[in-house]
This record gives structure tokens, sequence and C-alpha cells, in this order.
């Protein structure tokens, strides 16, 4: 009963903030220093934090001197607040949740002179916690591991991908919203990720590890499947006067809102034979992490003809000239199947992230939506 009343309540809470420009409204307790920092190194690194989660565009945040402000009125302390200190802050800042953590640098090396410039080489500990100001149970954590080799910029980065990764997990895991399927073939992922200036490729990757809405192959839509996703803006409720991203918009600056996508069975509605037809069972293929030296990567898809009439591929479109298709020309009889090839030449493409579309024309006036993805390292 605790459990549903707690999924309740964190219903209601993001209802009211994530539908308000998808951002949750926050506030930043000054995160404490532990061990091999002092508070004012911890403070900048906190300021930090705070642009990176601006910058995710799932956060509303309190300025840092107003929170200071109720705290000093109220004598609450950062160190050793309480659910009572916490529901209170929630009250007067209008907040949903508070962010709350602790800093350590663990030094693993020191010349003479780091002694000198008071620099020293080393890992920092990174504990944080976003807390409901209703229940005081924890909706996202981020650290718990050693950090090094990255700057602190970098790090605060990291850390607020972490945190805002599994807010967006623990929000898809707890609400009741369902996939939209559009035209019998395109699943819409029910809600947008936020805003973005780069691609969310580790949230992507979180979404799909955890079978959100039970799929593993959500993907950014292509340019063609995002106009059908503003032509039905509002049955999907995207945002007024919001650019939506497809697999191509963070190759020029900009932020976009993004809503994900994944492609199923496409459903054939004219042949009175049987009344649903499968021409493809999988349409998505992930090639994985693929090293450039390969030089290039093949996949195999299966249409097959499940109606009473001999089937025809017409066209295979791959839309970029480093992707190529084969198939044989010759008509498929019913029943039977045809191997469509696709070939990728990865050469020069290192460090490429691969989500393209294919459309396959068949002769009786089908297009079936077939998409591989994967990354080229």
């Amino acid at each position: 009963m605790k459990k549903l009343l707690f999924l309740f309540t964190l219903f209601l809470v993001f209802s009211l903030s994530i539908n308000a420009q998808n951002r949750l409204k926050i506030a930043i307790v000054d995160l404490k220093a532990g061990v091999g920092r002092t508070q004012s190194q911890v403070d900048g690194l906190s300021d930090m934090l705070t642009a990176s989660l601006f910058e995710t565009g799932r956060f509303t945040i309190v300025e840092r001197t107003q929170v200071n402000k109720i705290m000093q009125e109220r004598r609450i302390k950062s160190e050793n607040l309480s659910n009572t200190d916490i529901r209170t802050l929630g009250n007067i800042l209008e907040i949903d949740a508070l962010l709350i953590g602790t800093i350590n640098f663990i030094v693993t090396d020191r010349t003479l002179v780091d002694v000198i410039t008071e620099m020293s080489t080393g890992e920092y500990n990174v504990d944080v916690r976003l807390v409901s100001v209703l229940t005081g149970e924890i909706l996202s954590a981020a650290g718990g591991n050693q950090y090094g080799n990255q700057t602190e910029r970098n790090l605060m980065r990291t850390i607020a991908n972490e945190l805002t990764e599994n807010l967006i997990i623990s929000i898809s895991g707890s609400n009741n919203k369902e996939v939209i399927i559009l035209y019998d073939y395109l699943y819409v992922y029910p809600e947008d990720l936020g805003k973005f200036t780069a691609m969310p490729q580790t949230i992507i990757n979180s979404i799909n590890r955890n079978n959100i809405f039970g799929f593993n192959d959500w993907r950014l839509p292509t340019a063609d499947e995002r106009d059908l996703l503003q032509a039905n803006r509002h049955r999907l409720g995207l945002l007024n006067n919001t650019v939506y991203a497809h697999n191509n918009s963070f190759s020029s600056s900009g932020s976009y809102s993004v809503r994900l996508v994944r492609t199923g069975v496409l459903v054939q509605r004219n042949d009175p034979t049987p009344s649903a037809i499968t021409y493809i069972e999988k349409t998505t293929h992930d090639f994985g992490t693929v090293p450039v030296l390969q030089g290039s990567v093949t996949t195999t898809f299966i249409v097959q003809n499940p109606t009473r009439s001999e089937l025809n591929i017409t066209n295979v479109q791959t839309n970029a000239s480093w992707i190529t298709a084969d198939w044989v020309r010759t008509a498929i009889s019913p029943g039977d199947s045809r191997a469509i090839t696709i070939r990728m030449n990865i050469n020069g493409r290192q460090r490429t992230n691969i989500n393209r579309n294919i459309i396959v024309t068949l002769s009786n006036g089908e297009r079936l939506n077939l998409n591989i993805i994967g990354y080229v390292e």
C-alpha cells in the first residue's frame, strides 16, 4: 500500500512538473565538502553542476542565494537535513525536489611541484541524490564511482547526465502512459525526454536497457518520421513552438526537444485474405560497436510473402551513398521469402553514431520501414 501511495504521489508530482515545459523544479543545497576538497572548491563544482543540469532541459533551478537565505532564516543546517527540513524548503521555495550530496577527492599522486602549487593528481568520489520534498524518497541518484582523467566541468556534466538518466527511468517506470502507434507501424514514446543540444545517447541506451514501455529499440526518428510526429502534434501532445530532433539534427548547433520512436511490423489493411499481414519480422538491426578498420559491415532482412499473389520488391531506398542494398529481383511466390542484404561502408566514419532508416517498396504499393543502428569507433 505504501509503495502504491508513493507511485501515485510520484505521478501527481511529475504530471504537474514535467508537463509544464518538461521541467522539474529543484533547489540545490550546498554540496558538502568531504575529504580532499575545501568548501569553496566544492561550491565552484556545485555551480558547474547547476549549469550542467540546466543544460539537460529537464530542470528549473532555484537560485542558490535564495536557497541559502531561506535556510538561514529557518536555521536549517545543510549538514543534517531532516524530512521536516526538506518539506519546509519544498513548501517555501515551491519546488518538487531537493538535490543534496557530498564530494570527496582522493589524492593518488603528489609531487613537489604539486605541494608548491597546492595542486595534486587524484580521483573524485561523488555522491548526489535528488529527494522528493513530498515523501523524502530518493527520485534519482548519481555518483558512487571514482571519476578520474577528466576535467571538473566534464565531471559535473557526467553527474548531471547520470541524474537525468536515472530520473527519466524512474518517471517512465512509474507512470501509466501508453505507447502511441501511428500508421500501424510507427511506435511513439509517450513523453518528451527533454531539450538537448547534443544527442542524448546515454539516456536512450539506458531506456533500452531497462525495456521501458516493453521495448528495447527506441531511437531518434528519421527526418520523415519526425514530420509524421509533427503532423500528429495534438494527438502526441508535442510542445508548441518547439523544434523536435531527428537523427541528423545534432550535426548542427541548436537545442531540440526529443521524442523517441521505434518501428514495428507494418500491417496491410487492403488485402482481404488475412486481416493482418506480416511482411517482415525483424525491422531493426543493431550492429553494436564496430571498429572503423573493419571497412564495411552487412546485415540481412527477410521479406516474406504471406499473400495469395506474387509479390516483388520494387525498390530499396537507403538514402545514403555509403549504404547499399542488394536483393533478387524475381517475384516472391505466396509463402516464399527473399533476403535484402544491406552493406554499410564505414571507412572514414570513426566516432559516428549510426541511425539510418531504409524504405522498402513492394509491388502492391506497401512501404516497409527498416532501421540500422550502431556506433563506429
